[in-house]
């Protein structure tokens, strides 16, 4: 009995932290847009900044779309369960990694790599 309710306590946590990774990756794809810097005015209009920008607003939506039908996939099927053990907890902690996976490499996309990260594989380099 006592198994059977924390099984289901944890299938709730579960929920929620998926639901929370999820809304926070769909927050970033929206701040990954461009937006039209008020100190370089280097659009006049709407019009001009889609036709400069349109490939990272397609990446962009693009990401979006797959994320949002992924989410409520993975909601229909987490609907379907009553209770969670061990190994669909590891595979769902798996399943969101490939969800941030997936945020960087558009975010990488559409604002290019971080010059951490290129400083990171230059020190690597190096070392070999």
């Amino acid at each position: 009995m006592f198994e059977e309710r924390r099984a289901r306590h944890w299938l709730i946590r579960l929920e929620r932290l998926t639901d929370v990774v999820f809304a926070l990756v769909v927050w970033r794809l929206f701040t990954l847009l461009p937006r039209p810097d008020p100190d370089v005015p280097e659009w006049d209009t709407v019009a001009e900044l889609f036709a400069a920008e349109w490939q990272s607003f397609v990446l962009a939506l693009l990401g979006l779309a797959i994320v949002i039908v992924y989410w409520v996939q993975n909601n229909t099927l987490l609907g379907y369960l009553r209770k969670t053990d061990a190994k669909h907890t590891a595979f769902a902690f798996f399943q969101l990694f490939f969800v941030l996976f997936l945020l960087y490499a558009i975010g990488v996309s559409v604002v290019g790599a971080p010059t951490t990260i290129r400083v990171f594989w230059r020190a690597l380099r190096q070392c070999w």
